[in-house]
């Protein structure tokens, strides 16, 4: 049972005359990714007299996100959430600006969105620049004018029978598109490459881009334009890349005034920016502006000289060995084979410089130790050579010394031998004379 709220649900007057049917919302997880159905889509744009187109891209709009169908939003959003811009889209062209009251009735006025108030008459200006006001333009029936106000009071005043039959139709609703689900997993209707609000986007960045403003503001005007047009993150590589390097931008000459902006994209998406925006690259040159495709070689030959891409990013891409971002809307596997054809000569340049390099390499590192071996030789035969000296001196030290020991042992045998001579001369001289001898006994 969905219940019934107010137009807008913050009103807390419970006798309050405008009310809807309650969203309701089921999670599922599918293969490529949480999605949001919601599934009384349909009823909730009945009681609000508007197509149920307009609300869910309102909702792609203000939440970043992207859809499937007409009823379900890609990435898993709360209730409160959905209300809450649900109230916003309520306010934005439903509500009438002076009274508040949801008695207001949609028209066409040239080129321009307007409804008037049943309630008061008032003439209100819609935005008819934002996506749904958009959409709005292009379903809004011609006698949409017309339709009186009766609707909105029959259903204040529906019976409890009528509600109940309401209920019995919701779930019988719920119990049809659960039958459907398998058929319509692998139907996908959001936002591509090809949708007029892409083409759209990628116009009003070149048309900025000729106004000369500078790298900040374009980014902040690319962002602002995604949001408005209710496309997500990757396509603003997309839409900046198509709306900068027109045929008649050259990107090669150009892209280096505007590298700063893609640059500070990668740095806020981390890893996968630099997956995104190689993507959009291969949309750019194969199929966007295939005459382009004459420059994709030396465009990328700028991109690694510019530091963007690594040189183990471009071989291992083109090789095979790394793959983009599949679950993005800027994948497109021909695309890719297209442009690894197209830059066959680049990377054909780049694994040879990278051989040539680790060739290069290899031969410096057996410089480097055939000279350390070199060293090493030379030190060991200095080292055996200062050896041998001083084994050399050692043995002269031994020898000067022994022939000093020599010297002075025959200079003590000398001196011991005169030594002796001399006691032998005194012993010959020495004469002992008697006590009682005189001279003149002689």
């Amino acid at each position: 049972m969905s219940g019934r709220v107010n137009i807008p649900s913050y009103i807390q007057d419970l006798s309050y005359r405008y009310k809807m049917p309650k969203m309701v919302l089921k999670q599922e997880s599918r293969l490529n990714g949480v999605k949001t159905n919601i599934f009384n889509l349909d009823e909730v744009a009945k009681a609000l007299r508007v197509p149920e187109e307009a609300i869910i891209k309102f909702f792609c709009a203000e939440l970043g996100a992207s859809s499937e169908k007409t009823t379900i939003l890609k990435g898993q959003h709360n209730f409160e959430t959905l209300q809450k811009s649900l109230d916003k889209f309520i306010e934005k062209y439903l509500l009438c600006t002076k009274c508040k009251y949801p008695e207001t009735s949609m028209y066409l006025d040239k080129k321009s969105l307007k409804s008037k108030c049943r309630a008061c008459g008032t003439i209100n200006n819609l935005d008819s620049n934002h996506r749904s006001g958009k959409q709005l333009m292009k379903q809004l029936p011609k006698n949409m004018s017309e339709i009186d106000s009766s609707n909105t009071a029959a259903q204040a005043n529906e019976t409890k029978s009528k509600k109940k039959k309401d209920e019995d139709d919701e779930e019988e609703k719920d119990e049809e598109l659960k039958k459907q689900k398998a058929e319509n997993e692998l139907l996908e209707e959001g936002i591509n490459l090809e949708s007029e609000e892409v083409a759209e986007a990628i116009s009003k960045i070149s048309d900025i881009v000729k106004q000369g403003i500078s790298n900040e503001q374009l980014q902040d005007e690319a962002q602002k334009t995604a949001v408005s047009f209710g496309l997500s993150n990757e396509f603003r590589y997309y839409i900046l890349m198509c709306g900068i390097f027109t045929p008649d931008r050259n990107i090669v000459k150009n892209w280096a005034q505007f590298e700063p902006i893609f640059l500070n994209l990668i740095s806020q998406d981390g890893k996968i920016g630099i997956k995104h925006l190689m993507q959009a690259i291969v949309q750019l040159f194969v199929n966007r502006y295939p005459d382009m495709m004459k420059y994709s070689a030396t465009f990328m030959k700028l991109m690694y000289d510019q530091e963007v891409f690594e040189e183990e990013f471009i071989i291992k891409w083109h090789g095979k060995k790394l793959k983009l971002d599949k679950t993005c809307a800027l994948y497109d596997r021909k695309a890719e084979r297209a442009f690894r054809k197209g830059i066959n000569s680049f990377v054909d340049w780049l694994i040879k410089a990278q051989e040539e390099e680790e060739e290069e390499d290899g031969e410096e590192e057996d410089e480097e130790e055939e000279e350390v071996k070199t060293n090493g030789q030379a030190k060991a035969k200095v080292e055996e050579e200062s050896e041998a000296v001083r084994k050399q001196k050692e043995l002269i030290q031994k020898q000067m010394q022994d022939q000093q020991k020599m010297i002075e042992a025959k200079k003590e045998e000398a001196l011991n031998r005169a030594l002796t001579e001399t006691q032998e001369k005194v012993n010959v001289l020495d004469i002992n004379v008697e006590d009682d001898f005189e001279i003149d006994d002689i």
